[in-house]
This record gives C-alpha cells, structure tokens and sequence, in this order.
C-alpha cells in the first residue's frame, strides 16, 4: 500500500479531516471480513489493521503492538484484501488519500535533498575561495585584483560586502574589478555605491564598466541610473548605456 512504511500523516489537517470519515467505515468493513473469512482474519489481523488504519505508520504500529515488521506488514495486506473483497471503493479511497500524502513526502524529500546538496557545495565554494579572501584582505593591490577576479569567476557570494567597499578603492584596476565582479555576481545591493562612483567618474572605461554592471544587475534603480546616459555628450558613453540597457533586457 504507498506510504505504508512511511510515517503517521494525520498531523496534516486537510488529509485529516478526509480520512478521518472513513476510519468508522473501515473498521465496520473489517468486522464484516472477518466474519466472511473467519479462517484467515484473527482478532491480530483486526488489532494491526486498527491501529495501521487510524493513521499510524508501519514501524510505529510495529513499536506498538511489539510484532516484527515483516509479519505485520504480511496481516496488514492480507486484511486490506478482505476489506477489499468487501468494499473496494472504500479502499482505493484510503489509498488515494496516503498516496497524495506520499507525493507530499516526496517533493519535501526531494527539496531537503536538494538543500544538503546545496550547502555542500556552498561549504566546499567556500574552502576553495578561502585563499582568494585572504589576498583579498591582504592589501597588496596584485593580491586583490586576483582575488576578485578569481572570486567572481567561481560565483562565489560571501565577500558582497567587502566588494561592494572596494569600489572605491584608491587603486584604480581594484575598484574596475570590484564594479565588474558585483556585475558578475548580480549583487543588488552594490547598485547605490556604483551610481555613486558613476557620478564623481570622468573616465570613459570606468563609466563603462559600471554601467556594464549595472545592466547585469538590472534593478529598477540600475536602469533608471543607465538611462540617463543615453544623451551624455560622449558617443562612446551613449553606447556603453545602450548596451547596458540591452544586457537588462531592456533596449532593443
């Protein structure tokens, strides 16, 4: 039956209160089994199918009435064919029910699955970067400029914060490639300090490469500060901000 080796699922109140009506049912159906087959169904098969039928799991009911699984799980089929014999709308309604509950165990399954893999890889992200965030602290211009580079190229998200305080970094190729990896890495929240660095800039590279970013990033806020450049008095900038606003998606 599916779900019968899974865990009790009346804790969920929508699948409670439908299955629920049918455990009166059930149970007069399998006095009625019983007595249609008196030699097959004992007062055990009735006990296991009592509590297996109130929403308890395998192992639980196992626990419980100190019967080996694979014993009770033997009674169990057998009295779901009885009742079956009986009544098979009432049972493919009960199996139904648990087979929605099955469905709901597997997509949280699936879903826990998917989280334990992301964090190991986000753990694993996070040794490989290690050596990259160190130079990045290092202050040695060099150092950094690797670090960052090799920082964004790997998507790696646990230095925002410092990235975002590099952009205005005295050091000219430290601050373009803190613009860039926060492009790069679509980080949101850099958007405000790279219009700043847009405004007090006159040099056309660094112009470009924010505006470049900004695009990436693509926030409301990014694209309005991009537009402004469409009729700057530079030919060069006007087309970086085109291009920029083609990377957000909006210019065509």
């Amino acid at each position: 039956m599916p779900g019968a080796g899974r865990r009790a699922f009346l804790h969920e109140r929508k699948v409670a209160e439908e299955y629920s009506k049918l455990i009166p049912k059930a149970m007069k159906l399998a006095r009625i089994a019983k007595s249609r087959f008196p030699n097959i169904i004992t007062e055990k098969h009735l006990k296991i199918f009592s509590e297996r039928i109130k929403g308890k799991s395998i192992a639980e009911t196992s626990e419980e009435l100190s019967i080996p699984l694979s014993t009770l799980k033997r009674y169990w089929k057998t009295m779901l064919n009885a009742v079956s014999s009986v009544d098979s709308s009432l049972i493919s309604k009960i199996q139904k029910l648990r087979s929605r509950k099955l469905s709901r165990e597997l997509v949280n399954d699936r879903i826990r699955k998917y989280k334990r893999e992301w964090m190991r890889k986000r753990r694993e992200l996070e040794r490989e970067c290690r050596p990259f965030i160190e130079d990045l602290k290092s202050g040695d211009p060099i150092l950094m400029q690797g670090a960052i580079i090799a920082i964004a190229v790997r998507g790696y998200r646990g230095v925002n914060d410092l990235l975002i305080d590099l952009v205005n970094h005295p050091v000219y190729y430290v601050s373009n490639e803190a613009v860039w990896a926060l492009g790069e890495l679509r980080v949101a929240k850099a958007v405000p300090a790279i219009i700043s660095l847009l405004r007090t800039s006159s040099d056309v590279n660094r112009i470009s490469t924010a505006l470049n970013a900004l695009g990436k990033i693509a926030t409301p806020e990014a694209i309005e500060a991009i537009s402004r450049y469409l009729l700057d008095s530079n030919s060069f900038v006007r087309k970086c901000a085109k291009n920029a606003l083609r990377l957000a998606g909006n210019f065509s």
